[in-house]
């Protein structure tokens, strides 16, 4: 299913919820507009939770971007490091040869 059809069902289921939480049966027998509010604002944070999480995940095209720049980070770090590990080799066997001079005066 398409991301706008799936976004319109949602919708819909949504707005089908709300509806049967507002009309729970007692529409005459609520004296006080208190409780249809109160019901009204449960819905409300319920969707507004939802509609976060929606929004906080990333979609195919995001995903792919990601794991793309993980794996160039990935070969770029796997090339460099080689390299890197040398030189610190290097540096440390010439501070060895340093300090063997060093001690031999």
């Amino acid at each position: 299913m398409p991301t706008a059809d799936a976004s319109i069902k949602v919708i819909e289921d949504l707005q089908n919820v709300l509806y049967r939480v507002v009309s729970s049966g007692r529409g005459k027998k609520d004296k006080f507009m208190g409780e249809t509010s109160r019901k009204l604002d449960t819905a409300n944070t319920r969707l507004a939770i939802l509609e976060l999480k929606l929004d906080s995940k990333p979609g195919y095209g995001e995903t792919l971007a990601i794991g793309v720049a993980a794996g160039a980070l990935l070969r770029g770090a796997g090339s460099v490091l080689p390299h890197v590990l040398g030189a610190i080799g290097q540096m440390e066997l010439k501070l060895m040869i340093i300090e063997k001079k060093k001690k031999k005066k």
